[in-house]
Formats: structure tokens, sequence, C-alpha cells
């Protein structure tokens, strides 16, 4: 079975010499054993690698402890493969070491951190031999006669008798004569000649272990059998013991003969190989129980018939659960057809296989596992059924998950431009790759204070009381940027000895763990990701590696969607600067050009219409409308308007005004007034267009200038309406 073992094994003694190595690492190196016993082994490997694959091998066998390393080893064609090697302690029941075995896995192609499977010797090897048939030709006469007696004297149990009068069975032991025996006897019983064995049994079976048989056979007498059989151990001439197939035929209770032929079989043979196969099998079972591995043995049917002691532990579940296809009950729902699929078919097959599937742990949760099976045949080929090992790659396939997830990570965060973008991303799938109930990501500003700037999973109520809090508060997130260093809270006992202070804050949010890793940009902190698990976590070296990749992440991507940010911004200003300035020049060029006009004026309605026009057109309005009055004689005021082709309709409009709208109050107050159209539909001082509404072009947006004379009197106002583009402006 070792020889047939899908991994390479080795076996050392108690001071961590190598003693045995399968067929598999003798193929895979391309040496032989005697050159491999011993310290020989190492020659293959790695001379980069030797001193501290012999230092770790050397010390673990001296601390009695189990061990892992990898190293590189030379394999026969003269590649070096990475290999995976795990070794353990064999403890016999007393406590003494008795030695080491290990297995080795090439892990150069899949990495997998498969333990080897250990595996024993055949569990049952059938030895059969020939042996020589033992004949006896005997007299129980005088034996039949003592029995007679017996129960003439009213003795029935001839069983408690016998214990009762042990000198009883030595008499009829004495009385049996031994007439002859063949020469196959004289060769079973070491004797010299047959002369040796004749005469009474006594003289050769005597012997405590064979008192006990003979009493059995006196009692088969007496019953009235006339064949018995059992097995015996008795001694040879010369004392050795020797263990018999007996079998005697009595004469009929009525016969008067007292003939009896005795047979005896030598089967020390079978009894040694018994002793063997038992010694075998406790060897295996130990190696079995010892192994890092799960262990599992199928018969010919396909029907479990063994699970190692670490499979057991495993589901915890007894042998009697999970006997033939009772293991299938742990595994998970999902994964039954595809697992019992490959199985049945391979089996069918004969052929070796793996799959990947999940089993159910004793703590009811379901672990990926490396699942191998290899078909096992007796010498002479015979199909004996399967032996395989299941190996957890739980944290493997998490570590490809999460490799995965980082890669997804790393490519929506070089697409993200803008922070909150970035936040979602790393939030979102910090959440998911990590199980969290909830996450935060808080933002150092000024100095001092901390911005909860994206959350999820966590009530409104506290979010809003922790929206902004002060660096120093005593939290693990206020910590982790503190400080530069990752927080691991474990567990709920963890956190309140660490954050006496918010103990109830944790058990609002549900957090029963939690890990808060800072972010950093060369070197300086900017906030900190904050992930929360509604149970306790065991933080292994994986998980915290990938959230410290992600908190990298985050805060490479944070600097990088500022960056862009503040250029966005920067472009943006400047571009709106060159408008305004390019809109001012022309303003200023359209009032130089006004000024010319106006002065050109031959008369105070050209001036007026010249200053309606030219404003209207400078600030990009629809409507202008200038008007001059003398002592706010509005009676007397002279008006000018100009509209665009928009309200071409309203042209012909020419209503005076009477001083009693909003625009008096620009004239008495002597300062422009700029109102959007709710704020002048809303301003205590409109009253709309009264009598003359039907008439009025409609307002969108109001802007109104006073004129004012040398002496600083008010002498009219200047009105603009529905602007191009957007309100009007301070500009304007």
């Amino acid at each position: 079975m070792a020889d047939s073992a899908p991994v390479l094994l080795w076996i050392a003694a108690p001071d961590g010499r190598c003693t045995f190595f399968n067929q598999q690492w003798l193929a895979f190196t391309g040496r032989t054993l005697e050159e491999e016993l011993g310290d020989g082994w190492f020659t293959g490997v790695h001379p980069d690698d030797r001193a501290a694959n012999k230092h770790m091998f050397h010390e673990a066998v001296e601390r009695r402890a189990p061990f892992q390393m990898e190293y590189r080893l030379r394999r026969a064609d003269g590649e070096y493969r990475w290999i995976y090697d795990s070794g353990a302690p064999l403890v016999t029941p007393d406590g003494r070491l008795a030695g080491y075995i290990g297995s080795a896995v090439d892990i150069t192609e899949r990495k997998r951190d498969e333990e080897a499977i250990v595996r024993s010797e055949e569990r049952y090897r059938s030895i059969f031999e020939l042996v020589p048939v033992s004949i006896w030709e005997e007299d129980w006469s005088a034996v039949i006669a003592m029995l007679r007696d017996l129960r003439r004297a009213g003795v029935t149990d001839l069983a408690r008798y016998c214990e009762q009068h042990p000198e009883w069975v030595n008499q009829a032991l004495a009385a049996v004569k031994i007439l002859d025996v063949n020469e196959a006897t004289v060769t079973m019983f070491h004797a010299t000649a047959k002369e040796d064995l004749l005469g009474s049994l006594q003289t050769v079976f005597a012997t405590p272990d064979t008192l006990t048989g003979f009493v059995s056979e006196l009692i088969a007498l007496s019953a009235g059998q006339q064949l018995f059989e059992t097995e015996m151990l008795l001694r040879t001439v010369t004392g050795a013991p020797i263990h018999v197939l007996l079998r005697m035929i009595f004469p009929p209770p009525e016969s008067p003969s007292g003939m009896v032929l005795v047979s005896l079989m030598d089967i020390t043979a079978r009894k040694r190989v018994e002793a063997a196969l038992r010694e075998s099998e406790g060897r295996f079972r130990t190696m079995a129980d010892s192994a890092p591995v799960l262990l599992w043995v199928s018969d010919v049917d396909g029907a479990c018939t063994f699970f190692n002691q670490p499979w057991l532990r495993f589901t915890g579940r007894t042998l009697e659960q999970e006997l033939g296809y009772g293991w299938t009950e742990q595994l998970h729902p999902d994964d039954v057809e595809q697992c019992l699929q490959t199985y049945r078919t391979n089996f069918a097959a004969r052929r070796r296989f793996e799959t990947e599937c999940r089993l159910r742990r004793a703590d009811g949760e379901y672990r990926w596992m490396l699942t191998t099976g290899t078909p096992r045949f007796t010498p002479d080929g015979t199909f004996e059924g399967f032996i395989g090992s299941c190996v957890d790659i739980t944290d493997r396939k998490r570590a490809e998950e999460r490799l995965m997830r980082l890669h997804q990570i790393t490519a929506a965060l070089s697409e993200a431009v803008s922070v909150e973008t970035v936040m979602e991303v790393v939030i979102d799938q910090g959440v998911a790759a990590m199980g969290a109930s909830a996450a935060s990501i808080a933002l150092l500003e000024e100095e001092s204070w901390l911005r909860l700037a994206r959350t999820a999973g966590y009530a409104p109520a506290l979010i809003e009381a922790w929206q902004r809090f002060p660096l120093a508060a005593p939290t693990p997130i206020a910590e982790a940027t503190r400080t530069g260093q990752p927080v691991w809270i474990e567990s709920p006992a963890a956190y309140a000895d660490r954050y006496p202070d918010i103990v109830e804050l944790s058990r609002q949010s549900g957090s029963r763990s939690l890990a808060a890793i800072p972010l950093q940009v060369e070197g300086r902190t900017i906030g900190a990701l904050g992930l929360s698990f509604a149970t306790p976590q065991a933080f292994k070296e994986a998980d915290r590696a990938f959230m410290a990749a992600l908190a990298r992440q985050c805060a490479q991507a944070l600097a990088r969607a500022r960056l862009y940010d503040a250029e966005r911004r920067a472009r943006s200003e400047a571009q709106t600067a060159a408008a305004t300035a390019h809109l001012r020049a022309e303003q200023l060029s359209g009032l130089a050009a006004a000024a010319l006009a106006i002065n050109a004026a031959f008369s105070l309605d050209e001036a007026l219409q010249t200053v309606t026009h030219q404003a209207r057109a400078l600030i990009g309005a629809h409507q202008g409308v200038s008007s001059f009055t003398v002592n706010n004689n509005w009676a007397q005021a002279i008006t000018a308007v100009s509209l665009s082709d928009k309200y071409a309709r309203w042209r012909t409009y020419d209503v005076q005004p009477d001083g009693s709208g909003i625009y008096a109050e620009v004239c008495r107050t002597n300062r422009p007034m700029r109102l959007t159209q709710a704020e002048l539909e809303s301003h205590p001082l409109w009253r709309g267009f009264g009598a003359h509404a039907a008439e009025h072009p409609p307002l969108q947006g109001w802007l109104a200038a006073p004129f004012v004379g040398r002496d600083g009197r008010n002498i009219g106002l200047l009105q603009l309406s529905d602007k191009y583009e957007g309100e009007f402006t301070a500009e304007d």
C-alpha cells in the first residue's frame, strides 16, 4: 500500500535517521533505498535549502514535535522540484517516541497545501502455507470408563467438576495411551523418532495450555460428539510452542472400542501471520491516526470501510456514522452530485482521481477539501477498493479568491477618478471578500479631526453621531490613524479590554470583532479603513495581509483621485477665468464703443436709446428699458425700449411709467438691484404690471441700475430682463 500511495513517504527512527522510503520517493529521486537511508536523502535537497532543511528536521526530532517545511528536491531527471514535507512523531501507547513518519508532495505546479498521505503496509495480508498433517492413533478406553463412573456417581456438570477436581483431569490425561504417530508428527514435534512421542499424553501435553483444551475434549466426548475440532497451543519435544488445528474422531457412544483418531495441522505460521496482521493493523492505525491528513479506505463495492482519527475529529462524528456512504451527509448540498459522480466514474474505471468539494467541519463550517483517491490492488492484480486522502485547502482557496478580488479591485480603482468612487469600490469589495458585516473609511482633516467619508452596514443614527470625531478619540479607527499601525480586535472581550469607554458603541453597532488599517501614502497617514464582523474572528496572516493590501490600494487610489479632482478644478477654474476675462474684454470693448455712440447722439432720446441697446447687447439680455426723469416726475419721463426678436411682438408697447413699480425703489435708493424671477415676484414692492399686464412683455429675472447726476441726485434708471444664459451676476 505504501508503494502505491500517491505521495512520497518516509519513516525515521527516534534519532532522526530515515529507515524507510516508499517506491514513489525512490522513483521520484531516481535513487535506491540504500542511497536514501539515514541522512542520505539530504543529498537530493537543493544546496541552498539543505542547511535550513536539515536544521528544521533535526530540531523537530529533538523536540518530538510535528513539522512542515518546503524545499527543493532533485527529481530523477535532474530538475529541482518544490516539495511540501510534513512529519509527525510516532508515540507508543506508553508515551515513548517510536520514530517519525512523514510525507512529501510535489507542489511545483499546483502549490497545494496537501499533506502527504501516510500509509502503512497492506492491512490484510493473506499468508497461505502448506503445512504437514500430524496423525495420532490413541486409546481412550480408560478415559471412557472414567467418564462412565462419573455419570454413575451423579455428576452432570463435567466442566464444573473438572474445574473443582484438577487432579482427576491429570488422571484422565495420563489414562490416554498413544498407540502410534506418523512421520509428519515426528517432524512437527521436533522428535528424533516415534518412540519419543509414544506412551501417555501426559508426557507430551501436560501443560496448562493443553490441559484447558483437554477438558474441552472430555466435555465433547461425554456429550456424545463424534467429531471435535478446536485450536490449541501445544509444545514440541524441545519445548517450542506450536499452534495446531486439532480434529478428533470419537467412537460412537455404544461402541466398545476406545480408539480415537486425532489429526493435527500445524497452524503456527498462520497464527504468526494473524499476529503480524494485528500488529500491522495496529501500526497502520497508528500511522493513519498520526497522519496530518484525512484518510479513508473503501471496499470493492465503493462503500467506505475506514476513516482515520483526524477525519473523525474533523467531522465530529463516529466511525459508525461515516461508514458506507454515511460520509456524504457531511458534503455541502451543492457539491454532493458532482463529488459522487467523480467518485463513481473513477471507481468504475479503477482510475486515480482528484476533486475539490466542501466538507462540514465539527463546528458547522464547510471547508474546501482536495480529495484524492487511488485504487488498491493485490500483488496478483485483484482490485480491493480505493484508498484516499482529503486535505483542507480552504485557506488556499480563500487566498486565490482574494488575489483575484485584489486584481478586480486594482482594475476598478484604476478607472476610478473620484474619491467617492474609490471609497465605494474599496468598501463593497472589502465587505464581500472578508465577509464583514459593516465597513467605514474615515479621512483626516484639519490635522486633529476625522470625518466618516464612507460607510456601509451601520445604522443611520450611529453614522450621524460619529460623522466627525477627534483624532484623539478612543476608537480603533482613530488609533490606527494616530499610530499608523493596524488594530486587530478579535472578540468582544478584547474590545472591552482595549476600549472600555466605547463598549456600548461596539454593542450598538453589532460588532463582535474589528480590524482598523491605516491609509498611508508615501509615509503619511490620511485616514483609516475599518471592517466590522458580526462574529469573533481569529485574523490569520492571510486575512491581515489582504486587508493591508486593500488599505494600501485604497490610500493610493484616494491620492490619485484627489490629485485628479484638484487638477480638474484647477482646469475648470482656469477655463472659467479665461472665459470671464474674454467676456470682460469684450464688454470693455463694448463699453468703449457705447461711450462713443452715446457721445455721438444728437438728442436725449437718441442717447437713451443708444444706452438701452448697448447695455442689452453688452450684458446679453432679451429686454432693456431706460427711463430719464427730472425730480422724479414720471409723467414727464423719457423712456427708451430695446427688445430682441424673442419679444418682437411687444415692440409697440408704449405705456408711460407712473413711478409705482419696484423700479422706483432703485431711483429712491440710488442703488442697483439684482433679482431672480422668484425673488422678484416675492418682493414686497412687486406689484406686477397693473392695468397694463396684458400688453407688458413677461419678465425673466431683473437687473436695474440708477442714473445718477453729477450732483448725486437720481435722474432715472436702466433695467434689463431675461438674460441669454443663466441669471444676472454681480459683475453684470
